[in-house]
């Protein structure tokens, strides 16, 4: 319905959320933080001006981007918070920058007000829940349940590298405590660059021990023996994957990138039917995370490194290239 007083002549614009919007968040906060330094008259001292202008701004960016959800109300007190932090710095140390620790620590703080009980365990985040469950059956298969928890970033669709910020504030993630392992792409790459901003220990996947030997965009599914794919879809033949790759140059190797809507189906098949030489490399890696943590190992050390260098240069044809369903021909 129109509004009678507003002139329809002039185009209107619906703006979503400021939370979804950094720039206007951004903008808001540090006008509140000015706000807050500003003296009776609206002046800023010199030495908190230059604080200021000091703020680590790429790690405000991204503490700044994660969703405050019904909190973003509350960024007067966020404000007043970093306003605080500020001052008593410029007290003790002059225009010594505010660092980005501290400042996640403050947001942090903000996100997660309650004290957390601090784990004593360790923890493996991965993007999403199919991902979280394939690693919990090779731990299964391999007997290396015990000491590590595997975590998915967010439930269903709403998860993926987009809510790695949020896991930091929220679960209150520490380094050698807590190892973030993401896709080999696009997405991967821009949370591995926020997130060690914020100081996290972080994997993308390594192409190199792929089963598909992909050299561009590498998912979990790329490490999954290729038969083992190709006897899921003889097993479901009313199902066809996103796409497939084939490379015949040496080291010759195929990729299936799954569809997404498949995916769960994929990974109820897989709990029942894969073995745990169908997941290898999927072991491997496994290995490797809990080798970072000093846990009960599969493979020592000095197998790993061995593991490691047979994976880069093995040549298996039913691995690396496996056997097309006959219904695809």
């Amino acid at each position: 319905m129109a509004d009678a007083s507003v002139n329809n002549e002039y185009p209107r614009f619906t703006l979503s959320h400021i939370d979804q919007r950094l720039d206007d968040k951004l903008a808001w906060l540090i006008g509140l933080v000015r706000e807050q330094l500003a003296d009776e008259v609206g002046e800023i001292s010199e030495v908190l001006s230059t604080s200021l202008g000091h703020l680590p701004t790429r790690a405000l960016a991204t503490l700044a981007g994660a969703s405050l959800g019904s909190k973003v109300r509350e960024l007067p007190k966020l404000a007043s918070r970093i306003a605080e932090a500020l001052q008593l710095r410029a007290v003790i140390e002059g225009t010594e920058p505010l660092s980005r620790e501290d400042l996640a620590i403050i947001f942090v703080e903000f996100y997660s007000p309650f004290p957390a009980k601090v784990s004593t365990g360790f923890n493996l985040w991965v993007e999403g829940e199919t991902d979280a469950r394939l690693f919990r059956r090779v731990a299964e298969l391999a007997g290396l349940l015990e000491g590590l928890a595997i975590e998915p970033l967010g439930e269903s669709r709403d998860g993926g590298t987009t809510k790695a910020v949020e896991i930091v504030l929220s679960h209150r993630t520490r380094r050698h405590h807590d190892i973030f392992l993401l896709d080999f792409d696009e997405p991967g790459r821009h949370a591995q660059e926020k997130l060690q901003l914020l100081g996290q220990d972080v994997i993308l996947l390594d192409p190199r021990i792929s089963c598909s030997r992909s050299d561009s965009d590498v998912e979990i599914e790329d490490f999954i023996d290729v038969s083992c794919l190709d006897r899921f879809y003889e097993a479901h033949p009313d199902l066809r994957p996103e796409k497939e790759i084939i490379r015949y140059k040496d080291p010759a190797a195929r990729r299936i990138v799954v569809n997404g809507a498949d995916k769960e189906t994929l990974t109820v098949w897989l709990e029942a039917n894969a073995s745990l030489s169908d997941l290898e490399n999927m072991l491997f890696l496994l290995t490797e995370i809990r080798a970072r943590f000093s846990l009960k190992n599969f493979y020592s050390l000095a197998e790993i490194e061995v593991r490691r260098k047979h994976l880069y240069t093995e040549n298996n044809i039913l691995k690396q290239f496996g056997c097309r369903p006959k219904h695809w021909i």
